[in-house]
C-alpha cells in the first residue's frame, strides 16, 4: 500500500511541475509579446517626431534662402540712387516678413519634434 501512495504523489508532483513549467513558458511569451508592441509603438512615435522635425528643418532652411533674397532686394534698394518702385512695402522688405515667418513656423515645428525624441514615453 505505501508503494501505491508513493507512486501517485510522485505523478502528481511530476504533473504539477509540468502545469507550472507550461505556466512559465506562457508567461515568458506573453513578456515578450508585450515587449515587442511597447518597442514597435516607440519607434513609431519617434517616426512621426523625426518627420515633423525634418519639416520644420526644411522650413526653416527655406526661411533662411527667403530672407537672404529679401536681404540681397535690401542691399539693392540701399544701392539704387532713385526709388522706381511705387509700392507701399519695397520688395526686400516683403522678403524679410515672408521668411520670418517661414522660420518661425519651421522653428516651432522643429522644436516640437525635439521635445517629442527627448521626452520619455508620453501619451
Amino acid at each position: 500500500m505505501s508503494t501505491e501512495l508513493h507512486e501517485s504523489t510522485e505523478q502528481s508532483t511530476a504533473s504539477l511541475l509540468k502545469g507550472i513549467l507550461a505556466d512559465l513558458q506562457s508567461l515568458v511569451e506573453q513578456q515578450l509579446r508585450l515587449t515587442r508592441l511597447e518597442i514597435e509603438g516607440e519607434l513609431r512615435r519617434r517616426a512621426t517626431a523625426a518627420a515633423v522635425l525634418v519639416i520644420g528643418l526644411a522650413l526653416c532652411l527655406v526661411g533662411v534662402i527667403v530672407m537672404s533674397l529679401g536681404l540681397v532686394y535690401l542691399l539693392h534698394t540701399l544701392t539704387m540712387k532713385a526709388a522706381a518702385d511705387g509700392a507701399a512695402l519695397p520688395l526686400w522688405a516683403c522678403y524679410e516678413i515672408v521668411g520670418v515667418g517661414v522660420l518661425v513656423l519651421g522653428g516651432l515645428l522643429g522644436n516640437g519634434a525635439l521635445s517629442k525624441l527627448q521626452s520619455p514615453k508620453s501619451n
